[in-house]
Parts: C-alpha cells; structure tokens; sequence
C-alpha cells in the first residue's frame, strides 16, 4: 500500500528524497566493515531509541493530555504521530492502520508497555531487513 500510494501521490517528488530508492547501491560503495557499523548504529538508535523515546512522548506524555476528547483521543493521538513522521509521507495510512489498534490498547489499559513494544519490535524488523538486504547484495 505504501508504494502505491508513494507512486501515485508523492511522484511529484525529486528522486533524491527517495532514501529506498537504490538501497543496495550502498553495498557496493561502502566497506562491508563500514555498512555492519551503520546497522549496528541503526539498531541501537532507530531500533531500540527512537521507538522507546517516540512512544515515551505519543503515549505517555500526549495521550493522557488530550483524553478530553474521549474516545478519540487514540485516534487524535496516532494520526500526530504519523504526521511527526513527515520524512515518509507515503506511509501516513499504513502507520495509522498498524498503530490505532496498539493506541488504543495503550490508553484503554494506560500503560505505554505494549505500545513499545509492538513499536520497538516493528522498527527492529526494518532494521534486520536492513541488515539481510546489505548481507544478501554484498
């Protein structure tokens, strides 16, 4: 869904902005050496850091100051986060499909755990991804 709507609403965009187009191109470029080190920053950082720190300000900071809002609250709450992600316009839908159910589960029980960790283990997947597509191309 996110390529779809990537290539039919965001086409207008340069082709430099495009951090997945070409990703393998790294591997040919770059040291296997230097690649491992930049995934093992990318895990500690968007792997384990940004999810932790995003869901510490989204679910635990934000959420209980716009529960005025009831029942919409979650939904308030997860369309800003993926806004917040605006370096990645074309996955806007999806992360909201993925995340509501998680939000509300998080201010249903208010307790931000099961929405670190489901964000925790979606980023760590993108990360080993990462990591598999380096090791296959090189």
């Amino acid at each position: 869904m996110d390529l779809s709507l990537k290539e039919s609403l965001f086409s207008w965009l340069p082709g430099w902005l495009d951090i997945f187009n070409g990703i393998t191109e790294g591997t040919t470029r770059y040291s296997r050496a230097a690649l491992l080190v930049a995934v093992a920053f990318g895990l500690i950082v968007d792997g384990i850091a940004a999810p932790v720190v995003e869901e510490m300000y989204f679910r635990g900071y934000l959420l209980p100051r716009i529960s005025r809002l009831g029942a919409w609250a979650p939904l308030v709450n997860t369309v800003l986060f993926s806004l917040y992600h605006f370096f990645s316009p074309f996955g806007f839908v999806s992360r909201i499909i993925t995340f509501l159910p998680t939000v509300y589960v998080a201010w249903w029980k208010r307790s931000i755990y099961v929405s670190m960790a489901v964000h925790l283990l979606g980023n760590l997947a993108g990360v080993v991804g990462t990591l598999f597509v380096f090791l296959a191309a090189g």
